[in-house]
């Protein structure tokens, strides 16, 4: 009687884990198509065993399952991600897409040109294009004479602009011409744009175009506060972010604390400015 029993236990603690990974499987997949926000944490969960039924999902007929399958895949670790991520990139949904480039940029360590170049042709809109070339201008292995041969065919000017980025990093006279001018001419939100993509290059160089702009006080960054006491500045401007920008680059102690959320004083900027430029 007790081996029977001993016996009964043993095979129960064989099958229990395995139905109620199959009944929890089948709740996130339920979830997923029913686009319910909870199957993140379901996913959660389950953890590496929900990866083959997420991968499906994210081709599903539905954008939104797929976009939402896609979120869910980015919880997880597994070396088959990227590769997975890197296919969505093309995918018809722009929202599933977003996911798919989230998913990489969380894993940059893992992400290789190859692959990124491979899929490049096959994006049509230009936000995508331009995500994507800049992931390409930031990995180490991807070649001047790539990066230059997709710009030669490139009709999308934020994506041009990216490789632009990426051909300066590599030290191309003309791309840094490029960029320098763009930097120069822009204002509003393309000003905004292009010190973002400056701040990419990390380069002692673009501080030519950067440190003109520490006199630009036009609003570019709402921070969404009142401004009142001790609550901080309502919005920063192409000033303070080109601080910012000539702080890190320039790699030298300020006398003052230099932050995301500090519009700075005429003499500040002033003192940065000759600062660098004595450098």
């Amino acid at each position: 009687m007790a081996y029977r029993l001993l016996s009964t236990f043993a095979l129960l603690a064989m099958i229990l884990p395995a139905w109620c990974q199959t009944f929890e499987l089948s709740e996130l997949e339920q979830q997923v198509l029913a686009k319910k926000p909870m199957s993140v944490r379901t996913t959660d969960q389950i953890g590496a065993a929900s990866f083959e039924l997420l991968s499906r999902l994210s081709r599903h007929q539905d954008a939104e399952v797929r976009m939402i399958a896609l979120g869910c895949l980015r919880r997880l670790k597994d070396e088959r991600l990227v590769p997975l991520f890197v296919q969505a990139l093309a995918d018809d949904s722009p929202t599933a897409s977003v996911e798919a480039l989230r998913g990489l940029k969380e894993r940059l360590g893992e992400l290789e040109a190859g692959p990124l170049l491979s899929i490049y042709p096959r994006l049509h809109d230009a936000q995508r294009r331009e995500q994507v070339a800049l992931l390409l201008a930031q990995r180490p292995e991807t070649t001047l004479d790539e990066l230059r041969e997709l710009a030669m065919g490139e009709q999308q000017t934020v994506a041009l602009d990216a490789l632009q980025v990426g051909m300066a990093i590599r030290g191309e006279h003309e791309a840094r011409e490029y960029v320098l001018k763009a930097l120069g001419n822009s204002w509003n939100e393309e000003m905004k744009r292009w010190l973002g993509l400056v701040e990419l290059i990390d380069q002692y160089w673009v501080l030519e175009g950067v440190l003109p702009i520490l006199d630009n006080e036009i609003p570019l960054v709402y921070l969404g506060v009142d401004g009142v006491g001790d609550h901080g500045p309502q919005y920063l401007r192409a000033c303070d972010l080109a601080l910012n920008i000539a702080a890190k680059i320039g790699r030298r102690r300020f006398p003052f604390s230099v932050d995301s959320g500090t519009q700075y004083s005429e003499e500040q900027r002033a003192w940065v400015k000759s600062s660098l430029l004595r450098s």
